[in-house]
């Protein structure tokens, strides 16, 4: 009876010995709709195109020599399954109770961490998608050596502040657009434009405080539709050929205005007004000429000339003519142009 048992218990005990079995892993074949793995079982049997079942969601590419748990239904040796694998020389260990770590043989991982942290560790990160969304309630920071972005539109928006602190900062785009609702504020130690085209445009203001403001360009135009308001305790321009032209009103308010020049022109085809208290013109040789009239209207017009003292002679010379007679048979009697001299008079009076 013992005899009949054991025979017939015997194949079954078998077949459970057949059932769960470690191998490892001499080849793998991804190009399958489920993978399917060359591997040698422990006994030193090679079984070929074992399925290996991964979970919905993840699959991976175990490396050579990896070590796995095959599954044979029924204990027969052609119907297995690989439902494990295992890399001791690649798995990052020591990670806490409660934590996730994702990784690879290159030692590039994902570690979900306590206390709601996540760490990617990488040589390259490429993110490929229609919309990508980062949303933070505290701080987004990056810290890298170098950051580019690539892209046909890219929208930086903020509720409250974008704060760049770098060493250098460099955008390098076709068009791009910096726009505020209420404050764009740049803080830097240099801050350089290289640009072919560069506009400005601000329905309110734009607000430029800063110790030294320097512009080197070619060609260089400030338009405005209202005011260009500029205040500054000095205001310098060193240029080639500096050129400003309004069709309406260039307006200069300022205690001191001095222009230091070789040569300086002001050219108007219509009317070009000076109001001030004093006017004062130093220089070597000062020439007036117009092809129409130049009309000066002033309370006093003082020259301090050497040319001064001449205009003084013919003065004087004219009123002696005015007063002088010329002594005839009937007595004194005053020179005929004497009219044409007093009018000459009145009119140097009126010069000087």
């Amino acid at each position: 009876m013992q005899q009949l048992i054991q025979a017939m218990v015997n194949p079954i005990a078998r077949k459970l010995n057949l059932i769960i079995s470690k191998c490892t892993i001499k080849m793998v074949d991804d190009k399958t709709k489920t993978q399917t793995i060359q591997s040698e079982i422990i006994t030193g049997e090679i079984r070929e195109k074992i399925e290996r079942w991964q979970e919905y969601g993840y699959t991976s590419h175990p490396p050579l020599e990896s070590e796995g748990l095959c599954v044979f239904l029924g204990g027969e040796r052609d119907r297995g399954y690989i439902i494990a694998t295992e890399n001791k020389k690649t798995r990052k260990n020591e990670i806490k109770e409660g934590e996730v770590c994702i990784y690879t043989n290159e030692k590039d991982f994902l570690h979900f961490q306590n206390k709601n942290k996540v760490l990617l560790k990488t040589h390259e990160y490429t993110i490929e998608d229609k919309k990508s969304f980062i949303r933070s309630e505290e701080l987004i920071d990056i810290i890298t050596k170098d950051f580019k972005i690539k892209d046909e539109n890219l929208y930086i928006t903020s509720d409250k502040l974008i704060d760049t602190k770098t060493k250098d900062y460099n955008i390098k785009d076709e068009n791009f657009k910096l726009e505020s609702e209420k404050l764009i504020d740049i803080k830097t130690k240099d801050f350089n434009i290289k640009d072919e085209n560069l506009k400005i445009d601000s329905e309110k203001l734009i607000d430029f405080k800063t110790k030294d403001f320097n512009i080197k360009d070619e060609n260089f135009k400030l338009d405005s539709e209202k005011l260009i308001d500029f205040k500054t305790k000095d205001f310098n321009i060193k240029n080639e050929n500096i050129k400003i032209e309004s069709d309406k009103s260039t307006d200069i308010k300022t205690k001191e205005f001095n222009i230091k020049d070789e040569n300086l022109k002001i050219d108007s085809e219509k009317l070009i007004d000076i109001k001030t208290k004093e006017f004062n013109i130093k220089n070597e040789k000062l020439s007036i000429n117009s092809s129409n009239s130049t009309e000066i209207k002033t309370q006093k017009f003082s020259v301090s000339n050497g040319g001064a003292e001449l205009i003084d002679i013919l003065s004087k010379t004219l009123e002696a003519l005015v007063q002088a007679n010329v002594t005839t048979l009937a007595g004194a009697m005053p020179l005929n142009n004497a009219a044409i001299f007093a009018e000459l008079k009145i009119k140097i009076e009126t010069f000087k």
